[in-house]
């Protein structure tokens, strides 16, 4: 089954244009450019559904106004054995293991970052079996945050998280991908997701963050601003829409 870009809607190009004149964008970004196997959608054309309606109330998937969201819900490597039958290697990390329904549907499995030294691989475990073992190119190998099934096929998209410095900001992107035909195809990029300034001295010390919902017509991201706190990142609560 051939998937289809997520949309953003209509009503969130006035958002766009607020973030973008505080220096903030954070419009979606095709996949030019970014190193294979993770492969371009193709455009969207007749035959392709629509994304499955997700209820009036739409799910949270990632809200990166949480300071440093955690990644490997505490289990790290220990639930990776499979994985590695003669030992995990040295060096090895885990960075983010989520369950869900990845190859095909109604198959339960968990799917994991791991990162050694420059190379990351997103693994696929079906109990104790390895069912699929994909690089992961930078620069959205810094964690696995999410995953859910955005078009209502019963298989999960994942939410790879990216991380670099700009100056004194840290900017977090996000990308959204599916395992289709043995590698990873992405579907969007937000590569501006969150920008933390409370380390800077100079221009606002302010952070903007993206909250990530699953909706009806596929991924709608909502962006948020808040002012640093004396203890450096703004508490969830201070957080206002722009």
């Amino acid at each position: 089954m051939t998937r289809r870009p997520f949309p953003l809607p209509a009503l969130l190009a006035p958002v766009l244009l607020t973030v973008a004149a505080c220096g903030g964008e954070m419009p979606p970004q095709s996949a030019q450019g970014l190193q294979q196997p993770i492969e371009a959608p193709p455009p969207a054309g007749p035959g392709r559904p629509a994304p499955a309606a997700h209820g009036d109330a739409p799910v949270v998937v990632l809200d990166l106004r949480e300071n440093a969201p955690p990644l490997a819900g505490g289990r790290g490597l220990d639930a990776l054995a499979a994985a590695f039958p003669g030992g995990v290697p040295a060096g090895a990390d885990a960075r983010g293991l989520v369950q869900g329904h990845f190859t095909e549907a109604g198959r339960p499995q968990q799917a994991a970052l791991v990162a050694r030294g420059s190379e990351a691989t997103l693994l696929v475990l079906e109990g104790e079996t390895v069912v699929a073992r994909l690089p992961v190119p930078a620069p959205y190998d810094a964690g696995l945050a999410a995953a859910h099934d955005l078009d209502g096929d019963g298989r999960d998209e994942l939410l790879l998280r990216s991380e670099r410095m700009d100056g004194a900001r840290t900017v977090t992107g996000v990308a959204v991908v599916a395992i289709e035909d043995g590698a990873l195809r992405m579907l969007e990029q937000y590569p501006r997701a969150r920008v933390d300034a409370c380390a800077g001295d100079a221009g606002p010390q302010r952070v903007m963050a993206g909250a990530f919902h699953a909706a009806e017509g596929g991924l709608d991201v909502r962006m948020f601003a808040a002012p640093c706190s004396e203890a450096g990142a703004p508490a969830l609560a201070a957080f206002e829409a722009l």
